[in-house]
């Protein structure tokens, strides 16, 4: 009989170890689903008009059937006009605020080197105001076509809690050419207060081009994604707002992009 239940437990055991994801599979997983922003846009300048471009990052999410990526918004912020309009209902001039498109860079790598990259054209779906502004600083874009966008990240359960010194992953487009750059690293602290905001610290790598990149944390053997990127001094003191205020922060988005990290 206890022979039996050795056995038994073994096999169970097998079972739970083939059901939990391979770590390097989940990792890759990761990479396929964060992507790097870049906004364009040209600007007078006295008799010329100049170029202006803003790299940062982003994670795909898919929801519904959608593919949305999720960014900081100050990288998307510089693609916003004002413009007006007459309203038909009562005959007022009016301002409305609408963006311009974004890319999304996908780099294809084969044999460990880049051969190709694509580039996907994006639309902002919603945007708050910026840290500097006092906002949440998310932005949630989707695909036009998302055909090259195949793989989005799982947002972390509501109700589990992270903790100091817990293992994370981060991936950014460091200074804005390093694309899908993986940083592992720590919580170092949670709960700092900046400017009356909450966030979340970590001991890891992040550079100017992180904004907006996802920070990643195991939870029952799977990786899911925690937050973003959007400030920091450097190589391992970096803050990140985590997934409970983007989830606030969304209430305020269309109804379709709200539920993006539910």
């Amino acid at each position: 009989m206890r022979l039996l239940i050795l056995v038994l437990n073994s096999l169970l055991l097998g079972v739970m170890v083939m059901a939990v994801p391979d770590l390097r599979d989940q990792l890759e997983k990761v990479l396929e689903a964060s992507v790097q922003i870049v906004g364009e846009r040209t600007i007078p300048v006295g008799d010329f008009d100049v170029g202006l471009k803003v790299m940062g990052s982003g994670t795909v999410i898919k929801k519904n059937g959608r593919t949305f990526i999720v960014t900081a918004a100050h990288v998307v912020d510089f693609l916003k006009d004002t413009v007006a309009y007459i309203d038909e209902e009562d005959g007022r001039e009016k301002k409305k605020v609408i963006y311009k498109d974004a890319w999304v860079i996908k780099e294809k790598v084969k044999n460990g080197r880049k051969v190709a990259e694509n580039r996907i054209l994006v639309k902002v779906l919603f945007s708050s105001r910026m840290e500097e502004e006092g906002g949440d600083d998310i932005a949630v874009l989707e695909a036009y076509d998302d055909e090259e966008l195949r793989h989005g990240v799982e947002p972390l359960p509501k109700g589990v809690d992270l903790w100091v010194g817990q293992r994370c992953w981060h991936v950014g487009s460091l200074l804005g050419k390093l694309v899908n750059s993986l940083a592992e690293g720590n919580i170092a602290a949670l709960g700092r207060i900046i400017e009356d905001k909450p966030f979340h610290q970590i001991a890891g790598s992040a550079m100017p081009g992180s904004s907006g990149g996802g920070v990643f944390v195991e939870h029952n053997g799977k990786i899911y994604y925690a937050g973003m990127i959007t400030r920091g001094i450097g190589e391992t003191v970096n803050f990140f707002v985590p997934i409970e205020r983007m989830r606030s922060a969304l209430k305020e988005a269309p109804e379709g992009v709200r539920e993006v990290l539910e």
